[in-house]
C-alpha cells in the first residue's frame, strides 16, 4: 500500500491511497471515527448556593438561564487536547478507577454575569505525574457555552476522562471522514466533436479545452464520478466509421485500488497523530485476527 499526501495541516488531511481495497480504506475511516481513544470532559459538579465575588463582595445566584444538563453537555463536546502517552483509561489505570493525573483533566469554571461564558473560561487544575499543573487548555475559547444575566454565576467543577466515540459522540476525534474512487477519465478524440456541452454542464471544472482545442482533462481530482459528462455526450459509431457499435466520446470510471481519502479533527488531535493512530489500531486488529485464525483447530 502507498500513500501519498495532498493537503496536510493541523486538522486537515488529504491523500491518495494506492494498492489497497475498498474494504481497508473503508475500516479506517470507521476506526477514524469511532476508535480513537480521546479525552472529554465526562464529569461536572455544579456549586449550589450563593457564590461571593473574592474581589468586590458582590453576592451572586449560583444559576443560569439553561439547565445544568445542557450546559454540562455543552461542556462534554468541548474539544480537549489529547495525548494517548500521558493518559490511561479510567478502567485500566493503576488508581483503580479512583481518578488520578495519569487518568483524568480536572478542570473550573468560575463566572459571574452578565457576561457570555465561553469554552475559553475552563481552566485546567490537574497536574501531572510530579503534581504540577499542566497547561490543557480547550482547543477552542470561544465555543459560547450560556449566557449569563445579572447576579447569576456559575461555579462548575469538571472531569475529562479517556472513551472512545462508539461509547458516546463526546469522545469522537474526527469528522467529515470520506473517501472516493480515484477517477479516471479517457477521451477518444476521434469521437468527441469538441462541441463543449460536456465542459458547461460538469459542477466540478474538471473538463475544458487545450491549447489546440481539444476537450481535455483540467482537474482531475476535483471528478466525483457524477458521470453528469457521460449522460450528455451523444453515442457515436465507434472507430468514426459510418456503421459500427454506438459509443461515447468520454468514459469515465474509478479504480478500484486506488482512493481519494479526507478527514478533519476537531483539534484534540492533529490530523497526522490521528491518521498514524488509525493504522496502528487497524495493525493491531489485524494482528489479533490473525493470531485468533492460527489458533483455530
Amino acid at each position: 500500500m502507498k500513500i501519498k499526501i495532498m493537503e496536510l495541516t493541523d486538522r486537515h488531511l488529504k491523500c491518495i491511497i494506492q494498492d489497497a481495497t475498498p474494504a481497508f480504506v473503508n475500516s479506517l475511516r470507521r476506526v477514524l471515527l469511532s476508535e480513537l481513544p480521546k479525552m472529554a470532559i465526562h464529569e461536572v459538579e455544579f456549586h449550589l448556593g450563593p457564590i461571593r465575588d473574592r474581589e468586590t463582595g458582590k453576592m451572586f445566584e449560583s444559576m443560569a438561564p439553561l439547565f445544568d444538563e445542557i450546559i454540562a453537555h455543552r461542556l462534554g463536546m468541548l474539544p480537549v487536547p489529547t495525548d494517548t502517552r500521558l493518559f490511561n483509561f479510567k478502567a485500566e489505570c493503576v488508581c483503580g478507577g479512583e481518578g488520578c493525573p495519569n487518568c483524568r483533566i480536572m478542570f473550573v469554571l468560575n463566572k459571574h454575569g452578565p457576561c457570555t461564558v465561553f469554552s475559553g473560561d475552563l481552566e485546567a487544575i490537574s497536574g501531572d505525574a510530579a503534581g504540577e499543573v499542566t497547561n490543557y487548555a480547550i482547543i477552542e475559547d470561544l465555543i459560547p457555552i450560556v449566557r449569563l444575566n445579572e447576579h447569576e454565576a456559575l461555579l462548575i467543577y469538571a472531569t475529562a476522562i479517556m472513551g472512545r466515540a462508539n461509547d458516546h459522540a463526546k469522545w469522537q476525534v474526527c469528522d467529515s471522514v470520506g473517501y472516493k474512487f480515484f477517477p479516471h477519465i479517457t477521451i477518444d478524440d476521434k469521437l468527441c466533436d469538441n462541441g463543449g456541452g460536456c465542459i458547461d454542464i460538469c459542477p466540478k471544472d474538471v473538463l475544458g479545452f487545450n491549447t489546440k482545442g481539444n476537450l481535455a482533462v483540467k482537474n482531475l481530482l476535483q471528478c466525483d464520478l457524477c458521470n453528469a459528462c457521460v449522460e450528455i455526450c451523444e453515442p457515436r459509431p465507434e472507430g468514426g466509421k459510418s456503421k459500427g457499435n454506438m459509443i461515447k466520446a468520454i468514459r469515465v470510471e474509478g479504480k478500484n485500488d486506488m482512493f481519494i481519502f479526507t478527514m478533519d479533527t476537531d483539534g484534540s488531535y492533529t490530523a497526522k497523530d490521528a491518521f498514524e493512530a488509525a493504522l496502528d489500531i487497524l495493525e493491531k486488529k489485524y494482528q489479533d485476527f490473525r493470531e485468533s485464525i492460527s489458533t483455530m483447530k
